[in-house]
């Protein structure tokens, strides 16, 4: 019977969803090729960037509606632009397709392929270049300075966006760029200045199971930490929660440090202060945010 009320419930809940989806005021066409991100300047919200499962970034004037840059950031062979994220710029905490937050003075373009790899651009620079760049070859420029400032692999080859912060005494605007790595289980934080690996977050389970972490947290300080339904995440999630789906990192004030939250397969989520993130996840919402077994995917 509490089932049956249940499954009526969301019946409902559906059911209130289903409005008409709103009219858009602009149609801007330009790619090829299907554009699988796209993200605002932030300073300026005229601008809005777009990449393509090309490989191809386009900058568009919103209120000429025209493309005023166009350059190509991956290769055709590397599946494209998954995420695309403006971070910097007067101190200013700006967001983009990546969820990027932080304090970078400088404006910088971060951008992930489909290939693993993330490149990180000075926007300010870029948009500089002309309105027609290097269209051609793997985007890294042609040794003349017109590539990236950063280039690394991560391993990541699902489709889960990275989410990118910069630290307040930071001032050349160095981010740091969450993700998933070659383990899809595993959150990998790097140092986009210096495509560096800085910290792994792993996937928090009960003592004994494999990806605890050391020194984690053990089966008894589990309801300590608030992981109510633990449990029954692992039942749901095929014996732990699942690959991670979707990232968000966090400047936190107020705690002067960065916060990680991560969603699982299960549609479980869990979040961690990265001072101490060993010691296991501050909390974890176990049961699954939109039913069991339901993905969390941003």
């Amino acid at each position: 019977r509490r089932e049956g009320e249940e499954e009526r419930s969301r019946r409902r809940g559906l059911k209130g969803m289903a409005r008409r989806s709103p009219d858009p005021t602009t149609v801007l066409r330009s790619h090829r090729k299907g554009v699988q991100s796209v993200c605002f300047h932030g300073e300026d919200e005229n601008l809005l960037f777009s990449g393509d499962a090309d490989g191809l970034l386009k900058v568009w004037d919103l209120d000429k509606r025209r493309v005023v840059r166009d350059r190509r950031l991956f290769s055709r062979e590397s599946g494209g632009v998954v995420c695309l994220s403006v971070v910097g710029g007067s101190g200013s905490d700006i967001g983009g397709g990546g969820e990027a937050s932080g304090f970078c003075r400088s404006t910088r373009l971060v951008a992930q392929g489909k290939d693993g790899v993330v490149k990180v651009w000075d926007a300010e620079r870029l948009l500089q270049e002309g309105p027609h760049g290097d269209a051609g070859g793997t985007g890294d420029g042609d040794g003349d300075g017109s590539g990236p400032l950063a280039s690394f692999a991560t391993g990541c080859y699902n489709f889960c966006r990275f989410s990118v912060s910069c630290l307040p005494h930071q001032n050349q605007g160095d981010p740091l760029v969450a993700l998933p790595g070659s383990d899809a289980t595993v959150v990998e934080i790097w140092d986009a200045a210096r495509g560096e690996r800085v910290a792994q977050v792993r996937a928090p389970s009960p003592a004994g199971g494999e990806a605890a972490p050391e020194g984690g947290p053990g089966a008894g300080e589990v309801e300590r930490l608030g992981m109510l339904g633990f449990d029954d995440a692992l039942a749901a999630g095929k014996g732990g929660l699942g690959m991670c789906m979707s990232v968000c990192l966090r400047w936190a004030p107020s705690l002067g440090s960065q916060l990680l939250w991560a969603g699982y397969e299960s549609g479980a989520f869990a979040c961690w202060d990265l001072r101490m993130a060993e010691a296991g996840p501050l909390s974890l919402c176990a049961g699954g945010c939109f039913g069991r077994g339901e993905p969390l995917m941003a």
